[in-house]
């Protein structure tokens, strides 16, 4: 227990920034569904996931890569970060062409302003956060929360306000561009190892994307499979069940909140002790002894009070996010697990692993997605949703039985 509370105190930053960013976002979004119609905000988060998954599958998890290296050669901080930071731009600029091919040839019914800001400002968003992961790898965990902290508090108030006074949707989004623009900059400003363009090497690079490959390919698929049942969502029903989805599933995902500042260490954690297999099984078993602890009472809540929650936060335009909800309740669970259990797995280096679960879940989340979507419509993808949490369970759990089984 005297570990749990250290491993606790060391991650606070962490936490800070978990749990800020969480309830900034689910704020913002909260007064968004508020101001415009259901109709609007279903637009707006059919767009924004689009853009997410773009990025994410543009980033290929170079985040993880670039905290990871730094923490194993700090003394080449400046040329790793100076190599990431291009890597990013590249990225960027990938992203917002593959945004442009997509609205083209799928989106065109949707306001092409629009479309373009929330592209720009999930992918600058996205940037930012994945070159603050350095400030990890030299175990400074609080600058990334002050400047994350300050910019969104600033910009999230000023949209929102904007939202309120002008009524106008692409004003709004205009405002949170900018602030990711500022807090991209600030990321690289405060960081202490400036960039230098004469280190960059274009074997260098080519050596990131191909050494991370694999833990890319999984994050991408982990990320995809929560992204995109929306989309789905976006070519057999109308955005007013798309936000009624959106804001149910965002409640869930809020939940994450109760545990996820425990898993956030975990990786290093377990990495510390992973010759020794006595102390990893004791050390897994007394995180997913308390991570399911949480899990069940945050469930058991979600599900019971799903219609106050629902009416006292969006009104009672929105209620029928509550049914949804109330499904939702039951992946909390193994969300939970999961979450510890791919860590372990990515501790011991196991990248391959997660790799080919997340595909195996992201190909049967799609496939059931598109033919139970039409039938049942939003009731099917919390369905799928949940299917999908447990069954990325059990495949990290054969995974790691058999793994405890070798001696």
């Amino acid at each position: 227990m005297n570990n749990l509370i250290s491993h606790i105190k060391d991650a606070r930053f962490l936490f800070y920034n978990s749990a800020f960013e969480k309830i900034a976002y689910f704020i913002l979004f909260l007064f968004f569904a508020r101001i415009f119609s259901a109709a609007q905000y279903g637009e707006f988060i059919t767009i924004n996931n689009l853009g997410n998954i773009l990025i994410s599958i543009c980033s290929l998890g170079i985040g993880i890569q670039l905290q990871s290296k730094i923490a194993k050669n700090i003394s080449s901080s400046r040329e790793i970060f100076s190599n990431y930071f291009i890597l990013t731009l590249i990225i960027l600029i990938s992203d917002f062409a593959a945004g442009m091919i997509l609205y083209y040839g799928f989106y065109s019914h949707l306001s092409p302003a629009l479309f373009v800001v929330i592209i720009l400002w999930s992918g600058i968003s996205a940037g930012g956060s994945n070159l603050s992961f350095a400030y990890y790898g030299i175990n400074r965990y609080n600058t990334p929360f002050y400047i994350n902290f300050s910019v969104k508090l600033i910009t999230f108030t000023v949209a929102v306000i904007a939202g309120f006074t002008f009524h106008n949707f692409i004003f709004c989004i205009f405002i949170l561009l900018a602030g990711v623009i500022i807090y991209f900059i600030l990321t690289l400003r405060y960081f202490p190892y400036s960039i230098e363009l004469s280190s960059v090497n274009k074997k260098y690079l080519k050596n990131i994307l191909l050494s991370g490959l694999p833990l890319g390919i999984a994050t991408v698929f982990n990320f995809l499979y929560d992204k995109i049942d929306i989309i789905v969502l976006s070519f057999y029903t109308d955005f007013t069940l798309i936000a009624f989805y959106g804001i149910a599933y965002g409640l869930y995902k809020s939940s994450s909140l109760s545990f996820s500042f425990i898993i956030q260490k975990t990786l290093t954690s377990f990495s510390e002790i992973s010759e020794d297999k006595n102390k990893l099984e004791l050390s897994l078993l007394k995180y997913a002894n308390l991570i399911a602890l949480i899990c069940i009472v945050v469930s058991i809540l979600l599900y019971l009070f799903s219609g106050l929650i629902v009416h006292i936060i969006y009104s009672d335009v929105y209620i029928q996010a509550a049914g949804i909800l109330k499904i939702l309740a039951f992946g909390i669970l193994p969300m939970g697990l999961n979450n510890l259990t791919g860590t372990f797995i990515n501790s011991l280096g196991f990248y391959k692993v997660n790799m080919v679960i997340t595909i195996i879940a992201f190909i049967l989340n799609v496939t059931l997605n598109i033919f139970l979507i039409p039938i049942y419509s939003v009731k099917a993808a919390a369905l799928i949703s949940v299917f999908t949490e447990i069954l990325i369970l059990i495949l990290e759990l054969i995974f790691i039985i058999r793994f405890f089984a070798k001696k």
